[in-house]
């Protein structure tokens, strides 16, 4: 399902739960200042149109802000939300309580393993934002676990390298991707309302051929 844009820095995503919608609206604001992925679809990114029935592996739900959203734009799909930190957790598990497409997991997505049973053993989207200093290694080493066919690597430069520029870490970044032998297909950074960060839209090799 496709995001709405609805004018200047607006977002929004079409309520996958009737009669939870603020103030009686079906469709939910979806603001860039607090959502990297709103961010991207602002500045004009088109590959968060996903299918109705993705199946999405979320890597950093936080408290779910964000993947509250990400369930609105796949309703006959599934989410699979992880968060490591526990306090976050038990927000996320609240965001989540009255959607039936999302399951939140607390797990850490350095370990793959400790969500593959609660995961499909093939995932259609990989979503990561993850603030660690090997967010890159992270996201590829679920890719190759769950072999997505599309990801999105929210970065955060001031994690991966606090001194560096934040053009060389995702130039770094981008490097790192394509000699895993993966395709960029796109990438941006989310200022002004992330600041620091870029969005990469990444098209998997581990898909080819399936």
């Amino acid at each position: 399902m496709r995001p709405v844009i609805l004018g200047h820095n607006k977002a929004a995503t079409r309520n996958l739960v009737p009669g939870r919608a603020v103030d009686g609206v079906e469709h939910r604001a979806w603001t860039p200042y607090r959502s990297k992925l709103a961010a991207y679809v602002v500045k004009g990114g088109k590959a968060a149109a996903f299918p109705d029935d993705a199946v999405v592996l979320y890597l950093g739900a936080a408290q779910g802000t964000t993947v509250t959203h990400v369930s609105d734009l796949v309703p006959d799909g599934l989410v699979v939300a992880v968060e490591k930190s526990p306090l976050a957790a038990l927000s996320l598990v609240e965001a989540l309580a009255h959607r039936p497409n999302a399951v939140p997991v607390l797990a850490d997505a350095r370990r793959p393993n400790e969500y593959a049973r609660v995961a499909p053993e093939r995932v259609d989207v990989l979503y990561q934002d993850v603030a660690q200093a090997d967010q890159a290694a992270i996201f590829l080493r679920n890719a190759e676990r769950f072999r997505p066919r599309i990801g999105f690597l929210a970065l955060k430069a001031r994690s991966v390298a606090v001194e560096a520029r934040p053009r060389d870490v995702f130039q770094e970044t981008r490097e790192t991707i394509t000699a895993a032998g993966h395709e960029v297909a796109e990438w941006t950074t989310l200022d002004p309302f992330q600041r620091d960060h870029a969005l990469f839209v990444v098209a998997f090799a581990t898909a080819a051929g399936a």
